[in-house]
C-alpha cells in the first residue's frame, strides 16, 4: 500500500500528482446543506471544533497545510507554516493542541503543537520513525493519541496508541482510526479482501470487532456521532488499491450494535469523510468541478 496525497480515504495519489481533470458540473447537494470552503483547490480533513474549522487545503498543484476558518467568521486563516505537507488537523478536547501529520521529515510523521499551529520549530514530534505515520486522533480525555503506521514488516496499516505515560501499543490491523467521544473505543477502517470494512477496536484488550461487513461495497472515512451510538462513514463501490480520491460514495451511519442503518446523502458526487460537529451538523467533503470543497447539513440521528 502506498500513502494518500489528495484524501487518506482509499490509499493515495501519489505526491507529486497533479490535481484531477475538471468535471462536469454536479448536481447541488440537497437543501439545508451549507458550503464552507471556496478555495478552487481542495480542502480535506475537516475538524469542526468549537472555535471553527480546522481542514488540510491544498491550492491548485500546491501542497497541503492546514487552515482554520473561525467560528462565526468567513475568513480562512493559514495555521502551520512550513515548506512540507501538513494535514489531518486533530484538536485536543481541551482545544490547547493540535495533532497532524507532515513529510517534514521526509517520511509522514505526527506531530503535535499549539492550536495555532506556527512554524516547525514549535512542533513536537510524537510519532516520527521511518515508518509512514498518519491520522492522529485523541481520545475523549486528551491524555492519549492513536494514529495508524504502515508497517515495515508486512506493508499493512497497524493502528497504535501512545499511553499517557508515553508508551506505544500497537492494536493490530487497522487504517484512520478515530476515538468514541463517550467510550475507550477505536474505529478504524480495516482491509476486507479488495474492499475496506469497518472494525471497532477495544484499546484495553486489543479485542476487534467487525461492524460492518458487507459485500460490493467499502467502509471508508469512519467516525462517531457525538453521543457515541453512531459511526459515520462513507460508502463507494471502489477497492482499497484505489489511487485517487473515490469516484462516487454516499455518506451513511451505522449503529454501534449493528442494529440499523441511516442513509445520509444520495447526491451524484462524491462525498466522504463525514465528522460531527458541536453545532449539531455533519461535515464533509465533497468533489465538485475538479475541485474538493467541505459542505455540512444537520444531523437527523438522534
Amino acid at each position: 500500500m502506498q500513502i494518500l496525497r489528495y484524501a487518506w480515504t482509499v490509499i493515495l495519489l501519489v505526491p507529486g500528482c497533479g490535481n484531477p481533470a475538471p468535471a462536469p458540473p454536479e448536481p447541488a447537494p440537497d437543501p439545508g446543506h451549507r458550503l464552507h470552503t471556496t478555495l478552487g483547490g481542495i480542502a480535506e480533513d475537516p475538524f469542526p471544533a468549537a472555535s471553527g474549522l480546522f481542514f488540510a487545503s491544498a491550492p491548485s498543484d500546491a501542497r497541503f497545510y492546514i487552515c482554520l476558518k473561525p467560528a462565526g467568521s468567513s475568513t480562512v486563516s493559514r495555521v502551520t507554516e512550513d515548506d512540507s505537507e501538513q494535514r489531518e488537523p486533530a484538536l485536543s478536547p481541551d482545544g490547547r493542541r493540535l495533532a497532524f501529520s507532515s513529510d517534514a521529515q521526509g517520511t509522514w510523521d505526527v506531530y503535535v503543537s499549539a492550536p495555532t499551529g506556527g512554524a516547525r520549530a514549535t512542533w513536537i514530534a510524537v510519532a516520527a520513525t521511518d515508518e509512514w505515520e498518519i491520522h492522529p486522533a485523541w481520545s475523549r480525555d486528551g491524555s492519549r493519541l492513536a494514529w495508524c503506521a504502515l508497517s515495515r514488516d508486512d506493508h499493512m496499516w497497524k493502528v497504535r496508541v501512545r499511553e499517557a505515560d508515553g508508551a506505544i501499543r500497537e492494536l493490530g490491523n487497522g487504517f484512520a482510526p478515530e476515538w468514541s467521544p463517550v467510550e475507550d473505543l477505536l474505529v478504524c477502517q480495516r482491509a476486507s479482501g479488495s474492499a475496506w470494512t469497518l472494525a471497532v477496536l477495544d484499546p484495553a484488550t486489543g479485542a476487534a470487532r467487525e461492524l460492518l461487513p458487507r459485500g460490493g461495497a467499502a467502509a471508508i472515512t469512519p467516525s462517531w456521532s457525538p453521543d457515541g451510538r453512531w459511526v459515520l462513514y462513507a460508502e463507494t463501490t471502489e477497492s482499497h488499491e484505489t489511487t485517487r480520491p473515490p469516484a462516487n460514495g454516499d455518506l451513511w451511519a451505522v449503529a454501534l450494535d449493528g442494529s440499523s442503518r441511516v442513509h445520509l446523502t444520495k447526491g451524484a458526487a462524491a462525498e466522504w469523510n463525514p465528522r460531527s460537529g458541536p453545532d449539531g451538523r455533519i461535515y464533509y467533503c465533497r468533489a465538485e468541478n475538479g475541485a474538493v470543497e467541505i459542505w455540512s447539513f444537520v444531523s437527523p440521528l438522534r
